[in-house]
């Protein structure tokens, strides 16, 4: 009996699975793939060698603008057009303003006898620098000048701190009287305000800083040493200031055989010494000559120098002696007034004589009014 009821009991299960099988439908071919394939990308994700998944960016949706946007558009334009000629005829009449200043100080220039005159007298004191290598006689061309001793109180004898000097006209009139019955220079400079800058290597920033706000230059070369490594890093220094400056050769008392004379221009001096002591020092000039020209700078001894603007002066110079300082402080002050003397004066109008400048002026102040942000190219 109780084989006879497994027997109909496994009969039963078979007929019911066979009737289910017959009523339900045939995979397809897809399907039957697709599942293949779920099982692959399974087994591939296991073991780790699954590639990642591109994910399809959304693409941006199209919105229609309605036709009463285009109205506004319309409005917003036609109002940043008006905005704009607004602007455009207040910068024409600042302009107009601004050329009419300039018509009237060109026209106070032509008609006003004095005005030269009386610039001269609102010259102010100019700012000279000095600068050069370590040890080559800097602060001792002050100390000969001023008749004081700083440079034996600086500590090992080297300046370390930038020195100021102010030396009135009555004293430059007075130490180069005797020169410039010669030359005839004229001197309306109130005074000389001259900048000692240390020549060590350590006090880049401060020769950086007296550069900067100087008005001329004095650059101290060693006659014996020649170009130095801070003698060519003022030079850089003063082109790129554009500067202009004045070569003092200092140490011409240690040429051999050299009989200084206390005081006198270094033209007379040279006339009195030895032919061997010419011959020597035209050959130590030729040399620091050559040198400059390296640099694409021209020099030339200042009484031989026809062309001061293209062509730099120098001025053999002896700060124990005094030969050659007269010719220093006076060729300073004329370098000043030849080329620096617009730089030196006080003006009450502002004289603009370049179209484009005025017009770089006018739209900056018009800018600054209106809280604008001013372009690179008129800032």
């Amino acid at each position: 009996l109780f084989l006879l009821f497994m027997t109909l009991l496994s009969l039963s299960s078979f007929l019911f699975f066979f009737f289910l099988m017959i009523r339900r439908p045939p995979r397809s071919t897809l399907s039957s793939s697709s599942a293949a394939s779920d099982v692959y990308k399974r087994q591939m994700k296991a073991r780790g060698e699954l590639p990642e998944k591109k994910v399809k960016k959304p693409e941006p949706k199209v919105v229609v603008v309605e036709e009463e946007s285009s109205e506004l558009d319309d409005d917003w334009e036609a109002e940043a057009d008006k905005l704009e000629a607004v602007e455009t005829a207040e910068v024409v009449k600042a302009e107009a303003a601004a050329a009419l200043d300039s018509r009237q100080v060109h026209r106070g220039r032509a008609t006003h006898k004095h005005y030269d005159d009386e610039n001269k007298e609102k010259l102010r004191s100019p700012i000279c620098c000095v600068m050069g290598h370590v040890d080559t006689g800097k602060t001792s061309l002050l100390d000969r000048i001023r008749r004081t001793n700083v440079q034996k109180g600086e500590e090992g004898g080297i300046t370390q701190q930038i020195g100021a000097t102010f030396f009135p006209k009555e004293n430059l009139v007075a130490a180069t009287a005797e020169l410039n019955l010669k030359y005839k220079y004229e001197q309306n400079l109130p005074g000389l305000l001259v900048i000692d800058t240390p020549g060590h290597e350590s006090f880049a920033n401060l020769r950086t800083r007296g550069s900067s706000i100087c008005d001329v230059a004095v650059l101290v070369v060693d006659i014996m040493h020649g170009l130095e490594k801070q003698t060519l890093e003022s030079i850089r220094m003063l082109r790129s200031q554009k500067c202009p400056f004045i070569i003092a050769l200092n140490k011409v008392d240690r040429l051999y055989g050299w009989k200084p004379m206390e005081n006198k221009d270094f033209a007379t001096t040279l006339a009195s010494q030895a032919d061997h002591v010419k011959q020597e020092f035209r050959t130590k000039m030729a040399e620091n000559r050559t040198a400059f020209a390296e640099l694409g700078l021209n020099c030339e001894l200042y009484y031989e120098n026809s062309d001061m603007k293209s062509t730099i002066s120098v001025v053999p110079t002896s700060a124990h002696s005094g030969e050659g300082i007269s010719d220093l402080l006076l060729l300073m002050m004329e370098l000043v007034q030849r080329f620096r003397e617009g730089k030196v004066t006080y003006l009450s109008l502002i004289h603009i004589s370049e179209p484009t400048r005025l017009l770089s002026i006018s739209y900056a102040v018009f800018c600054l009014k209106k809280k604008k942000k001013i372009p690179r190219k008129y800032s």
